[in-house]
């Protein structure tokens, strides 16, 4: 049952969010002024990737692409990437949204390799430069561990990602850190 909750929420999230402005059933959402803020991530990117298996770790060294797309009538963005780290490859596959009725952002982010998932909601501080998103990932033994992703906007052409999970003290670290340039 703790396994199909986060998965829960994530499918209840999208049709309040299909449904946003909508007054009618039926009636595609259009996107609002909050999507608009997501639109600058749209394109094909670089990617330099940093990963730390644990605080205080050498992180491993990686680059590769990701393509983010608007979809369902520009209201999600979906995002899909790889990358490589000593010869090996990791795909991933993320969407990002903005629920109407609960006035945040969401970002659900899809690892092949584990077959898991990371479900965080939050909001642009006041500058509208920083986007802070905590949840959690559901680890296969069924327990939750939390989560953060963080995503900083230097400016239209470039914005890191990270991912902040909690070490053997229980105190958070960067554990991976995507560097994003856009492509030309």
């Amino acid at each position: 049952m703790r396994r199909r909750l986060p998965l829960l929420a994530v499918v209840l999230g999208i049709v309040m969010t299909l449904r946003g402005e909508s007054e009618e059933p039926g009636v595609p959402l259009k996107p609002a002024d909050a999507h608009a803020k997501l639109k600058k991530l749209e394109g094909t990117w670089e990617v330099t990737a940093k990963y730390s298996m644990m605080a205080g770790a050498e992180p491993m060294k990686g680059k590769g692409t990701i393509e983010n797309k608007f979809v369902l009538s520009g209201v999600y963005l979906q995002s899909v990437g790889s990358t490589e780290i000593g010869g090996k490859k990791s795909e991933s596959m993320a969407t990002f949204g903005y629920n109407l009725y609960l006035k945040k952002y969401f970002f659900i982010f899809f690892i092949a390799e584990t077959g898991g998932f990371v479900v965080t909601e939050g909001q642009f501080d006041k500058e509208g430069k920083v986007l802070t998103l905590e949840g959690a990932e559901e680890l296969p033994d069924g327990q939750e561990m939390k989560a953060k992703a963080v995503f900083r906007f230097t400016d239209d052409d470039e914005y890191t990602m990270e991912f902040w999970f909690p070490g053997e003290d229980g105190k958070q670290f960067l554990a991976a850190e995507y560097t994003n340039t856009r492509k030309k």
